[in-house]
């Protein structure tokens, strides 16, 4: 099965200094991942703003992050 992919138009995965981090995934991909049901624990590809291909681990929602 493949994974869900998502987009991210603004960071850079690369750069990002910690372990864990929020994506910050455009309004349309949270909507999106919020109707796919997707929880903690699930894998997505996630292609960064430059263009890299990432598999991520979902830690949690937080509708509160900008």
């Amino acid at each position: 099965m493949s994974l869900h992919r998502f987009f991210l138009d603004n960071q850079v995965i690369a750069a990002e200094k910690e372990a864990v981090f929020p994506l910050r995934l455009s309004a349309d991909d949270a909507r999106h991942a919020r109707v796919l049901r997707l929880a903690p624990g699930e894998h997505v590809t996630v292609v960064d703003a430059a263009q890299d291909y990432f598999e991520c681990e979902i830690a949690a929602f937080d509708d509160a992050l900008p």
